[in-house]
């Protein structure tokens, strides 16, 4: 086999007792006691500049192998073929990776050589690798803004002392909801909780010490919603923040993200004052007496809250509603016919099908007697 730059040599001079010690390595090798089986001289050698590979033959069960046996970015490999060619071809380019690496070495600089063998040796232990050690440093430099990266890492660690780290929104908010049904707060204030923070880890698939506020308040802004429900919303929010500070999930000592983001203050609205002539008006155009006291009676003029409710969203989109009575007959077809799953009422409505209605579509039908006033910062 000719190849420029490299020689094939029937044996190599420098071969220990194992018969696997290459010129390639600094180290002398050491036999294992557990494996006293020698390879013997090897059947050839393949040479580039100073580096050299040899080629050992071993047969097993009457089959004949070639076996490559070197050292690379000081790891040991050893690697297997059937025939005396194939091995000499991955032998030489071996030996020219091997050269290569050497020339890389040998073109640095005397203080730049020492340096690199200073932080290879540095990072050994930690087993991270030079570019992967770089790679981090570059982005942790351009994300900190020039600040020192050990002022950074000594603010985290003070902050994380005794945090548990990793832990995410999804799982802080099902510990919260278990919480608050232990303490026998009202199903009301639990369903409000379980609606409104599901919605945020749905949204928010990362540990909870990651979140920031602006990130917290764009969310907020994204709902579409009304000052006073985004204020609901943000509440909500404070609630499992807090309940996260006090399981260690988030430094004790500091303000929380969603506690550190202010509510809207809605803006100001001059009051009115109905004049005779105005108030006259409106008691004209109110019903007739007595139009409140019969609900049968007045039914029929009436479009009913659940129908109007339906109206705001497409089949499917909602699963829960709560009302104040019971859904009359044609109330319930409707909700059932939108994909209700979950109906909650106060006070019965004896002359409504729904109980009959609700248990053929499977749909649960469950009467509340306590509805508590929910507090403004999401207490009962």
């Amino acid at each position: 086999m000719k190849t420029k730059g490299a020689k094939v040599d029937a044996f190599s001079p420098v071969m220990n007792d194992c018969g696997d010690k290459l010129v390639t390595t600094q180290e002398p090798a050491v036999c294992g006691k557990s494996k006293k089986r020698k390879h013997g001289k090897p059947v050839a050698s393949v040479k580039f500049g100073s580096a050299v590979v040899p080629i050992y033959q071993l047969t097993s069960a009457g089959r004949k192998r070639f076996i490559l046996s070197f050292y690379m970015e000081g790891k040991r490999e050893r690697r297997s073929f059937t025939n005396l060619d194939a091995a000499k071809k991955e032998a030489q380019l071996v030996a020219q990776r091997i050269q290569g690496g050497r020339q890389e070495m040998n073109d640095l600089r005397p203080h730049d050589r020492e340096a690199y063998r200073t932080v290879v040796d540095l990072l050994m232990p930690s087993g991270v690798p030079l570019v992967t050690a770089v790679q981090e440093y570059v982005r942790a430099n351009k994300l900190l803004n020039g600040l020192p990266l050990l002022t950074a890492v000594d603010e985290f660690s003070r902050k994380a002392r005794g945090m548990k780290l990793g832990v995410k929104v999804k799982d802080v908010v099902e510990e919260l909801l278990v919480a608050k049904k232990q303490d026998g707060l009202s199903h009301r204030y639990q369903l409000q909780l379980q609606s409104n923070l599901r919605r945020f880890a749905a949204d928010f698939d990362v540990p909870i010490s990651h979140i920031r506020r602006d990130q917290i308040d764009d969310w907020l802004r994204k709902r579409g919603v009304a000052i006073r429900s985004r204020n609901g919303l943000l509440a909500t929010i404070r609630v499992l923040f807090s309940f996260a500070k006090k399981r260690a999930y988030l430094p004790v000592g500091d303000v929380t993200e969603a506690e550190a983001l202010d509510k809207i203050r809605a803006a100001d609205v001059e009051t009115q004052i109905f004049t005779p002539e105005q108030f006259a008006k409106i008691l004209h155009a109110a019903p007739p007496s007595g139009f409140w006291d019969d609900r049968d009676a007045r039914q029929k003029f009436m479009l009913h809250a659940e129908v109007n409710l339906c109206s705001l969203f497409r089949r499917g989109e909602a699963k829960l509603v709560a009302t104040t009575t019971m859904p009359c007959t044609a109330c319930m077809q409707t909700l059932c016919a939108y994909g209700i799953r979950e109906i909650y009422y106060r006070d019965v409505y004896h002359a409504s099908d729904a109980p009959e209605i609700a248990k053929l579509y499977g749909v649960k039908l469950e009467r509340i007697t306590d509805f508590p006033e929910l507090d403004p910062l999401g207490g009962v």
